[in-house]
């Protein structure tokens, strides 16, 4: 089954499901949206960026179960349609926090490095683009050594970013694996969805791509786009999971 079939079986899913999957989207968002604004309340009462980034830092391990019970849900609805309820989500998040702190909170820990560097470099390019541009419109000189530390950054942020993207499937398979292999223990939910990302990488990757166009046009509205972009997404990574041959 190639890339455009998981996509095309994705929507044949979510057709009536539409407003369900969207519903536990809002609420992933409107959770995350919360524990964000009780860090910064928090933070506000200290004054001190150390704890302020701290606090930000342990926010993310808070996130980490509510994403893993939005991409669960968003399964469950499409494929378990009868034996879904709202009141799923919270309890999915709840139950499953230890194991998704510890799967999750490890591939956060192996991703940080690679966030940061993404960070940077693409601040980088930002900074250079516009260096030279001011540079230019002042002086109408163009100084060979911003532009070759744009060309160096742009490389760094694509490089960066497949990281990433590679990472983000990563959790996507973890979150599938727990799901459905309960007792395997953390080592072994990591170890078992890196392998199956290492053995099916093209497919991930080409699927991945598949969503440039969407994931451009969510951005372009602002991310009001992924609303409607994240179920359809999950849903065709979790059909691409399904079908793998080493399973």
């Amino acid at each position: 089954m190639i890339k455009n079939e998981y996509k095309m079986q994705a929507k044949v899913l979510l057709s009536g499901h539409w407003s369900k999957c969207i519903i536990v989207t809002l609420l992933s968002f409107v959770y995350i949206f919360i524990s964000i604004l009780l860090v910064d309340i928090i933070a506000s009462l200290f004054y001190n960026n150390i704890i302020t980034g701290i606090l930000l830092f342990l926010d993310a391990f808070i996130i980490l179960p509510v994403l893993y019970s939005a991409t669960i849900c968003i399964k469950n609805i499409n494929t378990q349609q009868d034996k879904f309820s709202y009141s799923d989500f919270t309890k999915i998040s709840i139950t499953n926090a230890k194991r998704v702190l510890k799967v999750g909170g490890l591939l956060f820990l192996e991703t940080l490095p690679v966030i940061l560097l993404f960070v940077l470099s693409i601040s980088l390019l930002i900074w250079s683009v516009f260096q030279t541009t001011y540079i230019y419109v002042l002086s109408g000189i163009i100084s060979s050594n911003l532009i070759i530390i744009a060309i160096v950054s742009f490389i760094l942020t694509v490089i960066f970013s497949n990281i990433l993207i590679k990472k983000w499937i990563l959790h996507l398979i973890s979150s599938f694996v727990m799901d459905e292999e309960k007792d395997l223990k953390m080592m072994e939910v990591i170890t078992k969805s890196k392998l199956y990302l290492k053995n099916n990488k093209k497919k991930f990757m080409q699927l991945s791509s598949s969503f440039g166009l969407w994931n451009s046009l969510s951005i372009f509205t602002l991310g009001i786009g992924y609303i409607f972009l994240i179920p359809y997404m999950k849903l065709s990574f979790y059909l691409a999971y399904k079908s793998l041959d080493n399973k």
